[in-house]
C-alpha cells in the first residue's frame, strides 16, 4: 500500500482531485438549464464517470492510510467519505 501512500500524498492527486471537483460543479450547473436529451445523455455519463473517479479516490486516500481507521479521523474525509457514499444511493 506504500504505492497508494505516495499517490495520495502528490500534489497531482490533489490537483486532480480538483479539477474533477469542479469539473462535477459545472456539469451539475448546466443540467439546471433546460437542454437537450442528447446533453442529457452526455451528462448522465459523465456523472457516471465522475462518480468513478470519486470513489476511486476515497479508495486511494482510504488504503493510502497506515491504518484505515486513520483516515477517519479526519473530518474532512468523513465528510468526503459520506458525500461519496450518499451519491452512489441512486445507483
Amino acid at each position: 500500500m506504500q504505492i497508494l501512500k505516495k499517490i495520495k500524498e502528490s500534489n497531482l492527486f490533489e490537483y486532480v482531485s480538483i479539477m474533477f471537483i469542479v469539473f462535477a460543479a459545472v456539469i451539475y450547473g448546466v443540467e439546471t438549464f433546460q437542454i437537450s436529451e442528447d446533453l442529457k445523455g452526455v451528462l448522465n455519463y459523465a456523472e457516471n464517470f465522475i462518480k468513478i473517479i470519486f470513489v476511486s479516490e476515497v479508495l486511494i486516500r482510504i488504503f493510502g492510510e497506515t491504518k484505515i481507521r486513520d483516515f477517519f479521523k479526519d473530518s474532512w474525509n468523513v465528510f468526503d467519505f459520506i458525500i461519496v457514499v450518499v451519491s452512489l444511493i441512486p445507483i
